[in-house]
């Protein structure tokens, strides 16, 4: 199955509800007025196209702290991508379409 390799059955990862990341992201997004509360949390499955190199690289990154998941990755992309001026957002854009 797509998008599911290195998952097992034995995989004992932890839930954790709303890390100090998702606060952020939610925080410092524009689309969002307030934070849920943790109980109140509802994550949807979204499928995207990524190529294998940035599939394989999303996945180096998870190795960086202990219980990081691809989600976190994400997130903190999205994160870093909000903390750049609309100059330099345009010019990551145009890289990535390359």
């Amino acid at each position: 199955m797509a998008g599911l390799d290195g998952l097992n059955k034995n995989d004992k990862r932890k839930n954790v509800d709303v890390t100090a990341l998702d606060k952020a992201v939610l925080e410092n997004s524009p689309m969002v007025t307030t934070v849920p509360a943790q109980s109140n949390a509802v994550f949807k499955r979204y499928n995207f196209s990524l190529t294998v190199g940035v599939s394989a690289r999303i996945n180096e990154f998870t190795t960086i702290e202990p219980l990081t998941t691809r989600s976190d990755i994400v997130k903190a992309g999205i994160l870093a991508f909000e903390m750049l001026s609309d100059e330099e957002q345009l010019k990551m854009l145009s890289l990535v379409k390359k």
